[in-house]
C-alpha cells in the first residue's frame, strides 16, 4: 500500500493486527501498533487495543496483555477481558487462578446478564 501512495486508516491497520495475532507474529503485530501511533497519526482504538491484547495473549504474554488492559487510555469493555480470559485458556495457564478470577469478574461486571460466555470461558479454564 505504501509503495503505491496509499496510506492505511484504522480499519487497515485493525486488520493487519488481527492477522498477526491470528498467525502468530508478535513482532509484526507490535510493529503495525507503533506505526499506527507514531507515523499515521492515529489514535488507537479500542479495537486496535483488542488485537494487540489477544496477539500478546496468544503469543504467551499474559502479564502483558493484562497491563496493556489497565493503560488503555479508556476503560474496556468486555472484549479486551474475554481476550485475556481465552489466552489463559489457550495455554492451560492454571496456576493464574487470581488473574483469572479478576478477569471472569470484570466480565461479569461488563457483560449482559443473559451473556452465557464469561462463565462458559471461566469454567474452559479451569
Amino acid at each position: 500500500m505504501l509503495l503505491h501512495g496509499v496510506r492505511p486508516n484504522e480499519i487497515t491497520l485493525v486488520s493487519l493486527l488481527s492477522i498477526s495475532s491470528h498467525s502468530g507474529k508478535l513482532g509484526d503485530g507490535s510493529d503495525y501498533f507503533q506505526l499506527l501511533l507514531h507515523d499515521f497519526g492515529i489514535t488507537p482504538a479500542l479495537e486496535h487495543y483488542v488485537c494487540m491484547v489477544d496477539l500478546l495473549g496468544r503469543s504467551g504474554r499474559i502479564k502483558e496483555a493484562e497491563d496493556l488492559i489497565a493503560n488503555m487510555p479508556f476503560e474496556p469493555h468486555s472484549v479486551p477481558w474475554m481476550a485475556l480470559l481465552s489466552s489463559c485458556r489457550l495455554h492451560g495457564d492454571t496456576s493464574r487462578r487470581r488473574l483469572r478470577e479478576r478477569t471472569a469478574s470484570e466480565l461479569v461486571k461488563l457483560s449482559s446478564r443473559d451473556d452465557a460466555a464469561p462463565y462458559a470461558l471461566l469454567n474452559a479454564t479451569r
